[in-house]
């Protein structure tokens, strides 16, 4: 779990920093490695499903709301990273990431240094949150 979350989510922050944009080989790459790893039984069919709809409903919902300041590739990310981590494990690392990120910016916004359309890479902060999440024991979820 940790390995794919790390894999595929240390390319899509690497490149999202670079370029501003996660492509979606990045994302078809971690699906079919999730769904192999669901299949095979390593992860579980029904946390994989549930993460998959809590994150496919959350993330549209918030590209929808913001008028398409989310990328896409954020939305696809977020749901490869739900379906590794479950939908409690993914709901809480989507509100720390949030959290990092307004954190990081809040010096900018305060400054007025931070631009209107300014667009701010979330994928490594979506990779760190669901790293730290991925700890978090079985018995306190």
């Amino acid at each position: 779990m940790l390995f794919l979350i790390l894999l595929v989510g240390g390319w899509a922050s690497w490149v999202d920093i670079r370029e501003l944009r996660i492509p979606d080989t990045v994302i078809v790459l971690g699906l079919s490695t999730s769904l192999t790893a669901t299949f095979v039984g390593l992860l579980s069919p029904s946390s994989f499903l549930a993460g998959t709809l809590t994150a496919s409903v959350q993330m549209l919902s918030i590209r929808l709301i913001t008028r398409n300041k989310l990328g896409l590739g954020d939305v696809k990310l977020g749901i490869f990273l739900a379906g590794i981590l479950g939908p409690l494990r993914w709901i809480i690392a989507a509100v720390a990431a949030s959290m990092m990120m307004l954190f990081f910016l809040m010096p900018r916004i305060i400054s007025g240094n931070a631009e209107k359309q300014e667009l701010v890479p979330l994928a490594p902060a979506l990779t760190a949150c669901s790293l730290l999440c991925a700890y978090i024991p079985e018995n306190l979820m």
